[in-house]
């Protein structure tokens, strides 16, 4: 996967016509954060993840494999962080691999499985677990 930079993030949101901060609130992160995720020049540029990158292209009708088929008027995403039992589940219901996953989500499998392990902290952001829920099925307000 091609890794984005910031005016190619940027882009995505203003396709969508969404605010810097409407954008920051589907994904479940402050707009400081996402102001991060666009900055070109900052010393405190922070990446997109890949799995929040595929739900972006998703939202924006760019994903190169989906394309939304359901999608409610008034643009609506899951905002709890998953539990580690949430991510396993929704992993398998896609019918994904512990590999699989990982690779599509830019990890090693060690680090996908901390996140399917309950006595760890490590878990998915909103954005990655709104996409994994896509690939599942089981989001509640959206469909691909």
């Amino acid at each position: 996967m091609i890794v984005p930079r910031g005016n190619d993030i940027a882009k995505l949101r203003n396709q969508l016509g969404l605010t810097q901060k409407e954008l920051a609130a589907l994904f479940g992160v402050t707009l400081a954060t996402w102001q991060k995720k666009e900055s070109e020049t900052s010393k405190e540029t922070i990446g997109i993840r890949p799995g929040e990158y595929h739900f972006l292209l998703l939202l924006a009708g760019e994903h190169p494999q989906h394309t939304m088929t359901q999608l409610q008027p008034e643009l609506v995403t899951v905002q709890n962080k998953p539990t580690a039992d949430e991510v396993r589940r929704a992993r398998e219901e896609a019918g994904l691999s512990v590999e699989q996953a990982a690779a599509l989500f830019g990890c090693l499998s060690r680090s996908w499985q901390s996140k399917e392990n309950p006595n760890t902290r490590g878990t998915l952001t909103v954005g990655e677990y709104n996409y994994l829920l896509l690939l599942a099925g089981k989001h509640p307000y959206l469909s691909i």
